[in-house]
């Protein structure tokens, strides 16, 4: 009568130990097979191996699996200028996050609701991110051209200076290669002189429904 296989256990250390054979023979149809030390379950004939708990081998915490997250909301309508061909981040609209290890990635989203001063230069303007003020993601030999990761998108067929709403968003997977905290800022450039009003429309008037009004977010989640 052969046995079943030997089956390699894992300990703590991450150090395979002695491994420990199926006390019946795979041929032993549906019966599971208890290990000596309860925690692991081997059924034969379904070849399935159940595993009651899984430690991580190094000091993290139980739970340190989950993703990490963390985001800003702006829900707080605001205006802000900018100059022309000049690079700026946006007031307030960043986050911070600390990796666990130096491989992590940290994956980006980006949701912006307002209205450019301009809307016939909406097509004119580039969106962007700095990590702790250095441009990431940029783009491929831009040369004069305004560039970035993401333009705005106007809700309207034709452009409305008053009352209509653009949107922008964007997503970026970053590998930050530190255990240090990165800030990550949305940064904005435009062709021309233009302000930014967001969360609100530009006209904005007091309980017009035809005037909307939104947020703003930035969310970090630390994937691997």
């Amino acid at each position: 009568m052969s046995n079943s296989p030997f089956i390699p256990i894992i300990n703590v250390a991450g150090e395979t130990t002695q491994s420990f054979p199926a006390l019946f023979p795979i041929t032993s149809k549906t019966t599971t097979t208890q290990f000596v030390d309860t925690k692991l379950v081997y059924n034969p004939a379904a070849g399935v191996l159940s595993v009651n708990n899984i430690q991580y081998a190094n000091a993290r915490s139980a739970n340190s699996y989950a993703p990490r997250s963390v985001q800003t909301y702006l829900d707080t309508p605001r205006i802000q200028s900018f100059t022309a061909q000049r690079r700026e981040n946006i007031t307030d609209f960043l986050a911070t996050i600390t990796p666990s290890t130096t491989s992590s990635k940290i994956f980006i989203s980006v949701r912006w609701m307002g209205e450019f001063s301009n809307d016939n230069y909406v097509y004119n303007s580039m969106w962007g991110l700095t990590r702790n003020g250095d441009i990431i993601g940029p783009a491929a030999n831009p040369g004069v051209r305004v560039w970035g990761m993401q333009t705005a998108t106007q809700s309207y067929v034709t452009a409305d200076n008053n009352s209509t709403p653009e949107t922008v968003n964007f997503t970026y997977l970053d590998s930050p290669n530190t255990t240090q905290p990165c800030t990550y800022q949305v940064s904005f450039l435009s062709y021309v002189n233009i302000s930014l009003y967001t969360g609100r429309t530009i006209g904005d008037l007091a309980q017009a429904t035809d005037y909307e009004r939104g947020t703003a977010s930035i969310s970090l989640i630390e994937v691997a």
